[in-house]
């Protein structure tokens, strides 16, 4: 379903559906989608941005937890599970008491 998902997302965009499926357990599955262009071609940022955008919220929508985000799609964060927010931050909590390493990253 997941790739299936992407697929239809990146082809709708115009991109090739370039997943990468990273077996993590017998129960678990990690996958990568990478939105890839020519920056030289004029407007293909943008395309890709929205692509990208776009991949982001179907996946959420499906239900499926992102492992990942860049500085654009941070936001996306305040639609995610409050369990799943409240792990992270106790990670961040612990990895980083003191609050220097990536501020702003992976917060509400």
């Amino acid at each position: 379903e997941a790739t299936d998902l992407a697929g239809g997302v990146m082809s709708k965009h115009g991109f090739d559906a370039n997943l990468g499926l990273n077996c993590v357990t017998e129960r678990s599955i990690f996958m990568t989608a990478a939105v890839i262009y020519d920056r030289d071609v004029e407007g293909d940022d943008a395309r890709a941005m929205e692509c990208a955008q776009d991949l982001t919220q179907t996946m959420m929508k499906a239900g499926y937890t992102l492992g990942r985000l860049t500085t654009f799609n941070m936001n996306i964060l305040e639609q995610a599970d409050e369990g799943s927010l409240s792990l992270q931050k106790t990670i961040k909590d612990v990895l980083d008491p003191g609050h220097i390493l990536a501020p702003g990253r992976y917060e509400i």
